[in-house]
């Protein structure tokens, strides 16, 4: 129930979206606003050109890394030193309540 609950939601996400892109112009309303096509492997490469682009995949990758070491992988390294399992989920949530 849970699954098709997150479900629901995220395909009503998806249609308020779509409504919303199809109704809105860029230009405010007049008409749409004409962009040439640019290839999008073109647009791809240009912003990885940029170094604050470049900056923002790395830290990001490595926030995802953290996060999900202490998220997952924190708690049964806590397990394995003799932990019960309570202690070591509280033990595991500090890093979280502190931030």
């Amino acid at each position: 129930m849970v699954i098709g609950l997150w479900s629901a939601v995220t395909f009503a996400g998806a249609g308020i979206w779509w409504i919303v892109a199809t109704v809105c112009s860029v230009d405010g309303g007049e008409g749409r606003a004409t962009v040439a096509s640019v290839p999008q492997l073109t647009i791809m490469r240009e912003l990885i050109r940029e170094p604050a682009v470049r900056v923002v995949l790395f830290m990001s990758v490595g926030v995802f890394l953290f996060n999900h070491g202490l998220n997952n992988w924190l708690p049964e390294l806590l397990r394995s030193t003799g932990m019960s399992a309570a202690e070591a989920g509280y033990w595991a949530a500090l890093p979280t309540v502190v931030g």
